[in-house]
Formats: structure tokens, C-alpha cells, sequence
């Protein structure tokens, strides 16, 4: 095919692509279109998404935020830690003063300084809820609690907390994420490090963490 015969074929090439790119559903864009039921501090019901089949595009997919298998009942010992600034805070702190004393100290106050304002953010509208037989991350909306993503009890294997005495960070390692396979979870606390401290204890007794009590 010569040049000034290819040409008058790309316009064409071009429509027929956008036809088939607009007619052809993503499974990506159809699961995001699902009408999910709103989960409240009482969940009415919850999703029952069946996992995609093996080798699609989709299997590696994080999948735990669709099936929420509890009601987050306020009556069978469902406990919703509060949220904490402590954390914001120290890194506002950190940042204004070194935006404070100027010259040299701009460059790394001003990072600081977004980060402690992020996390404020976030501590407002954060919350790690312990439910009768999952650990749960949740999102304040105007609605109530709604739940992000959740791991059995029974199937986190390990976790830290860093530190003791004032805990900032919190890790926990879980088998049940990506259809088994499990994944490592780390994350700074935004809420009240000794409540979170103490739920992580009490709700995973299959573990030893003698040092913690």
C-alpha cells in the first residue's frame, strides 16, 4: 500500500476503534457502576460480587471492600475507635517551625508541613472498627459508617505496633486478601493508639502478644 493510500485510512481506522472502545463494556467500569447498598453503622445487606475467573484481568484485584460478610450491629460488641490528632499534629508542629525559622529550613518544613495537614484530613474522616468477627476500615460519610475493606480476625497471622508506649504505626500481615493469597498491611494510626492497641489484643487471642499486655 503507497503513503497517499494509507493516509485516507486513518480516519477510518480511528472512528472504527472509538465505535468498538465505546460498545464494548469494561468488567472494570461495570463493577464500578454496581449499585453497592450503602453500609451504615446497621448494614441492611451486603454485596455478593462472585470473584472473576481465573486469568482474567481481574483476579489479582483486591476484592475484600465488596464482601462484607457482618453487620456492623452497634449491639454485638462492635466497637468503633475514635479518631486521634496526635499524630497530624506533630507533623504540623514539626513543619510550621521549620517553615517558622526560615532559610534553610524551608525545603523540608513546607513537606512537613502537607503531610500533617493530610493527616488531619484523614483522622477526620478515618475510623478502624472492630465488628463481632472482622477488623474493618471505614469512611464517615453523611449517611453513617461506610465500610472500605475488612479482614477476619482469624485470618490476620501477625502485627506490630510501633510504639508501645505512644503508638504512631501499626502493621498486621493477613492470608485472606487476593482470593488467599493474603497481603501486608501498614499504616500510621489516626485514631486512638491505646483503644486500637487494646482491640488488636483482645480480638486476636490466637496470637501471642504477651509483650503488649
Amino acid at each position: 500500500m503507497t503513503a497517499k493510500a494509507f493516509v485516507p485510512c486513518i480516519p477510518l481506522t480511528v472512528k472504527s476503534t472509538y465505535q468498538l472502545c465505546r460498545t464494548v463494556p469494561s468488567r472494570r467500569l461495570s463493577l464500578s457502576q454496581r449499585k453497592v447498598p450503602q453500609r451504615s453503622v446497621i448494614v441492611a445487606e451486603a454485596t455478593n460480587e462472585p470473584p472473576p475467573p481465573p486469568g482474567t484481568a481481574d483476579e489479582q484485584t483486591e476484592t475484600t471492600f465488596i464482601l462484607e460478610e457482618e453487620a456492623l450491629d452497634p449491639g454485638s460488641d462492635t466497637v468503633v475507635v475514635p479518631g486521634s490528632f496526635n499524630l497530624a499534629a506533630f507533623f504540623m508542629f514539626s513543619g510550621g517551625l521549620c517553615v517558622y525559622l526560615g532559610d534553610g529550613w524551608l525545603v523540608p518544613g513546607f513537606p512537613i508541613l502537607l503531610v500533617g495537614i493530610l493527616l488531619s484530613v484523614q483522622s477526620t474522616r478515618i475510623r478502624i472498627v472492630f465488628g463481632p468477627t472482622r477488623l474493618s476500615v471505614a469512611r464517615i460519610t453523611g449517611s453513617g459508617l461506610e465500610l472500605i475493606r475488612g479482614w477476619k480476625y482469624k485470618d490476620i497471622t501477625n502485627w506490630e505496633f510501633w510504639w508501645k508506649r505512644l503508638p504512631v504505626l501499626v502493621y498486621f500481615k493477613e492470608k485472606e486478601s487476593y482470593y488467599g493469597r493474603g497481603s501486608i498491611h501498614f499504616f500510621p494510626i489516626l485514631t486512638k493508639g491505646d483503644v486500637l492497641l487494646e482491640q488488636f489484643i483482645k480480638r486476636t487471642p490466637h496470637l501471642d502478644k504477651s509483650q503488649y499486655k
